[in-house]
């Protein structure tokens, strides 16, 4: 059992290392969270045909194989709500949402001090109490238990969500200060002159669309709507519509860059002067 759950831990770290490098950050939360909960169907799926030997062996594997699988999920969870509340949502909505999050951690946190203490205490005393399935035992919600599925057992959801809200504080608390970036930097150009956007709004939207596209700001975690806002605001110009001439600019005949072309073909003409 350890060397079949070890192989799908290592599929699933090579699986989530290729999907890093997927530019938008919204199909890296929804690709990731779909190579967990098949890693979770693997699991589910061995354990039902390959019952444990002894009592031992399932407190192993609720407590020290099972719970990073589950961390991945309840993780890789939270984390596409919130990518995908950023593409649709206002910015105040997200900072709403990331600040509810990372209360609602700190208030699991609270809640279950004991179990941590005793998690990270490496204590066994109630290893037989909640790191078995036994529903006299381990009284939870029953939506905890339709979370779990046929793994549901206590302990396992605990370490589970302890692990999770580890690696979720540091996403939320580094999504909060990217939503707060762009405040912090405006007062930089302060002085320096006004600058103007004179091309069209066409070409501003070609422009935006295409940086967005490759993730150039914010690490690829700025939305459309806090970009064009941002750039609206320092270059003189609402681009509101910017949906309709981004579909405008996709039904375009000769080439769907035409201002990434203009660009090109100046920077190569200086660049042979």
């Amino acid at each position: 059992m350890h060397q079949f759950v070890q192989e799908i831990r290592q599929e699933v770290s090579d699986l989530l290392e290729e999907i890093s490098s997927d530019p938008i950050k919204l199909s890296r939360s929804s690709r990731s969270l779909d190579v967990v909960r098949h890693s979770l169907f693997r699991l589910r799926e061995y354990i039902n045909g390959q019952p444990f030997a002894n009592k031992e062996e399932e407190i192993h594997y609720f407590k020290d194989l099972a719970p990073s699988f589950y961390a991945g999920l309840f993780y890789h969870l939270k984390e596409y709500n919130i990518e995908f509340e950023k593409q649709h949502g206002s910015p105040e909505r997200v900072e709403s949402l990331l600040v509810h999050e990372l209360e609602a951690t700190a208030k699991f946190y609270e809640y279950h001090q004991e179990f941590y203490k005793y998690h990270y205490e490496g204590d066994t005393r109630m290893d037989e109490q909640i790191f078995v399935r036994d529903r006299s035992e381990n009284g939870m919600l029953d939506e905890v238990e339709v979370i779990m599925g046929p793994d549901f057992c206590v302990g396992c959801y605990w370490t589970a969500r302890l692990l999770a809200n580890e690696q979720l504080k540091v996403y939320l608390k580094k999504e909060l200060d990217l939503l707060n970036q762009p405040q912090s930097v405006m007062p930089s150009v302060v002085g320096y002159g006004e600058i103007i956007w004179t091309d069209s709004p066409t070409d501003l939207t070609e422009l935006l669309y295409g940086l967005h596209l490759k993730g150039s700001f914010n690490n690829g975690n700025a939305d459309l709507k806090t970009i064009f806002a941002f750039f609206g605001k320092y270059l003189g110009i609402n681009v509101k519509n910017h949906q309709i001439l981004w579909q405008e600019i996709k039904r375009r005949k000769k080439s769907v860059t035409k201002f990434f072309d203009e660009v090109v073909d100046r920077v190569v003409q200086k660049s042979q002067v």
